[in-house]
């Protein structure tokens, strides 16, 4: 289906959950397939394309010692504020363009 729809208009990254899936490995997927323009990360294939991540069995990843879910935090963080935070940096990384 996500290979039908418009290559004008849409892209797509496959993310594929299991039980080792963590924030950090996530995060690395996430950002693969985004471009740095000034301080907004948007989709590698330019122009107003809009990326659409698909997530493959959400509820796989084990819950860490405080009982949360690392990666499904960050998508949510995502979903909700559209930032996620550069874990070298500690600064803001924008993002647009993603669903």
């Amino acid at each position: 289906m996500l290979q039908k729809l418009s290559k004008a208009k849409y892209t797509y990254k496959a993310i594929n959950f299991n039980f080792y899936t963590d924030g950090i490995r996530l995060q690395l997927q996430l950002e693969s397939v985004l471009k740095k323009q000034g301080k907004t990360f948007k989709p590698l294939a330019g122009g107003d394309v809009t990326l659409l991540y698909f997530v493959d069995d959400l509820n796989m990843p084990a819950t860490d010692p405080y009982d949360t879910q690392s990666a499904i935090a960050l998508i949510r963080q995502s979903i909700d504020y559209s930032h996620w935070y550069d874990r070298d940096k500690v600064e803001l990384k924008m993002i647009s363009n993603t669903m």
